[in-house]
């Protein structure tokens, strides 16, 4: 019954440098011949080399002649001195510094589940199923540097580092409730601004998984690549300038009858507040006032549509332009035929394969832009949970022919 057992383990340690020129003040070259300006990144002359120390144990455990099988592995990786280019304020005369940032560690775990649940003369059905979790953790922070280390800083959005947290922390600012969680609105109707950046979400999924399954008829195969994951957010900032121009059927809240903000020109509020009566123009924002002795009161003034979407929305808002990054999606679809050996032995041909293909077919997912497979790029460095207009990921079809000789 068993096919195979086998245990493995491992331990590695490996260092990692950075770009050259950074441990001293070098002039840049621009791309005017003869020319060279002052750097942008602060140099460090006293930053030691990352290193990274890794430990992995795992087990291989096959059953029934291969046609079940089981593969799990546990990794633990602690990496020092890690560098990164931080950013400077700009009037320091520098964007970036290179600094150690201290010390990180990811602990994961990886799954494989292979089967042939049928196997016979004509038939083959081959699936496996892969799940992995990493759980990222900063460790310390650099010797001397402050409790929020801020790794990266895209418009609105800042990855800030703390100890006890992930590299991979959205920091931003956030609506201002009361302790009831209600949204607390100003004078003029709309929300009220914060005066701090806060915590908004992790950019990191729970986990990933992808589902895979081949079929096997004779000559023909079939190949379905399904994968996806769970947990993790990412701020848009298409969400919110799209919101700003009206274009997200969100928007339309307000404008059309029977929406729950939907005024019409005849409400006796419009009238109250001396404003001219116009059909789907006006609204109160849902939320609470604050009242003189400290208490809360329902929020009863009028403003217009478009004034409290591009204030709830606004692209310094993190927290209303943050959404879930959750997605599942059919990856790839592939059809193959391959010709008979029976013909193939009248030819200088020993092998000969034709295929239609078709990739990123279908995503589900509650992101209301194009694809939460998005990531900001920050200089040379990629920033994760951050989508500042980029574009989706193309749908592809194509054929593949494939000779062997």
């Amino acid at each position: 019954m068993i096919s195979l057992l086998k245990l493995r383990a491992s331990w590695a340690q490996v260092g990692n440098d950075t770009d050259p020129y950074k441990t001293s003040a070098y002039y840049e070259t621009t791309d005017f011949p003869g020319t060279s300006v002052l750097p942008t990144t602060l140099h460090n002359a006293n930053f030691k080399p990352e290193i990274s120390t890794n430990y992995e144990a795992g087990l291989d455990f096959r059953m029934f002649k291969n046609r079940i099988g089981i593969d799990f592995t546990f990794y633990y990786n602690k990496t020092k001195n890690q560098i990164l280019d931080a950013p400077m304020d700009p009037t320091t005369g520098y964007s970036r510094a290179t600094i150690n940032s201290g010390n990180v560690r990811n602990r994961g775990y990886e799954l494989e589940l292979t089967a042939t649940p049928v196997k016979n003369k004509n038939f083959q059905w081959n699936s496996t199923l892969t799940w992995s979790k990493n759980e990222n953790k900063i460790l310390s922070l650099a010797e001397g540097s402050d409790e929020n280390q801020l790794i990266s800083s895209i418009g609105s959005v800042s990855v800030i580092g703390k100890v006890g947290g992930t590299t991979g922390d959205l920091w931003g600012y956030k609506l201002v409730r009361n302790e009831k969680g209600e949204v607390i609105i100003n004078e003029n109707g709309l929300p009220e601004q914060a005066d701090e950046i806060e915590y908004v979400g992790c950019a990191y999924p729970g986990w990933k998984a992808g589902f895979y399954n081949e079929f096997k008829y004779k000559n023909l195969k079939l190949s379905v690549l399904i994968d996806g994951q769970h947990g993790g957010i990412i701020y848009s900032h298409s969400h919110h300038k799209m919101t700003e121009q009206g274009k997200l059927a969100h928007t339309l809240n307000g404008r059309l009858p029977g929406t729950e903000y939907y005024m019409s020109a005849d409400d006796p509020r419009i009238a109250a507040a001396k404003l001219t009566p116009l059909d789907g123009v006006y609204m109160v924002a849902p939320g609470v006032v604050r009242n003189a002795d400290g208490s809360f009161s329902p929020n009863t003034t009028v403003t217009t549509v478009e004034k409290y979407y591009k204030e709830y929305y606004r692209m310094a808002n993190v927290e209303t332009n943050s959404f879930d990054a959750s997605f599942i999606k059919i990856r790839e679809v592939r059809l193959e035929y391959s010709l008979p050996k029976n013909i193939l032995g009248k030819t200088f041909l020993t092998q000969a394969t034709v295929g239609v293909y078709g990739r990123n077919l279908l995503c589900v997912s509650d992101f209301p832009m194009f694809d939460p497979e998005a990531a900001a790029l920050n200089g040379r460095s990629i920033t994760p949970g951050v989508e500042t207009g980029s574009l989706p990921s193309t749908r592809s079809f194509g054929i593949n022919i494939s000779l062997g000789f």
